[in-house]
């Protein structure tokens, strides 16, 4: 079973369809089984969207990369993740 590190890990190839069926599955269930992981997901997927509506001579203010990052790294906050 995949756990929410990986999920993490594994969250941009998985919304750009970069994933093999097998691990996509594994990602799968384990979304369906932790729900701060897929809300997590379901807030990456926004942000592609919402990134992709950008001008692409958009400059991107410093601290908002920052943050960006510091969430990123952050991940999601399971209870589950301490269980495995």
């Amino acid at each position: 079973m995949m756990n929410c590190r990986k999920v993490q890990q594994l969250v941009t190839e998985y919304l750009e369809n970069a994933i093999g069926p097998v691990r996509r599955a594994r990602f799968e269930l384990h979304l369906r089984l932790c729900r701060s992981c897929e809300v997590h997901v379901e807030k990456m997927a926004e942000l592609v969207r919402t990134l992709g509506r950008l001008p692409p001579d958009t400059e991107v203010p410093e601290d908002l990369i920052r943050h960006f990052k510091d969430w990123v790294e952050q991940g999601p906050h399971s209870p589950q993740e301490e269980e495995r």
